[in-house]
């Protein structure tokens, strides 16, 4: 954990593998005792863990950053995450093979940018997923071969791009 000059928390890296790692219990007691905090897990490698699970994890209100992160051949699950209020990036992110779950997730207020993002074979699933009132952007996102449910996902009052998804 670092902080910037302006006193802001910054869990990232090694350290923000290490708490996730230690389960959900472990990060939410974490978010509740750093509740303004950045998040980034910026050009991590999940491809040694079979599933990557951040289902019911809280999240500060700062930025949450997994852009260009690796999730390997295993499912993805983000089912009830509850994303802060700022920006929340998944920027050329690979999610591999298995399922990417975003079932009732939570976004908050920021800007939600999945451009880039490369889903595999699994299905990609946001059913009931709420998005706050920044941007919501699938540019160019290819979707992979399996099933892609937005079925009751809501979108607030920002811009929301599908351009090049496919």
């Amino acid at each position: 954990m670092a902080r910037d000059d302006n006193k802001k928390t910054i869990l990232e890296g090694k350290a923000a593998i290490d708490l996730w790692l230690q389960g959900v219990d472990a990060w939410n007691k974490w978010v509740e005792e750093n509740p303004i905090a950045d998040v980034s897990f910026e050009e991590s490698d999940f491809s040694q863990y079979d599933k990557v699970s951040f289902s019911s994890f809280k999240f500060p209100k700062g930025d949450v950053n997994f852009s260009r992160a690796q999730f390997g051949e295993g499912d993805v699950n983000f089912t009830y995450a509850q994303f802060g209020e700022g920006d929340v990036d998944f920027f050329n992110v690979q999610f591999g093979e298995g399922d990417v779950n975003f079932f009732n997730a939570r976004f908050g207020e920021g800007d939600v940018n999945f451009t880039g993002a490369r889903f595999g074979e699994g299905d990609v699933n946001f059913t009931g997923a709420r998005f706050g009132e920044g941007d919501v952007n699938f540019f160019n996102v290819p979707f992979g071969e399996g099933n892609v449910n937005f079925k009751g996902a809501r979108f607030g009052k920002g811009n929301v791009n599908f351009t090049g998804a496919r």
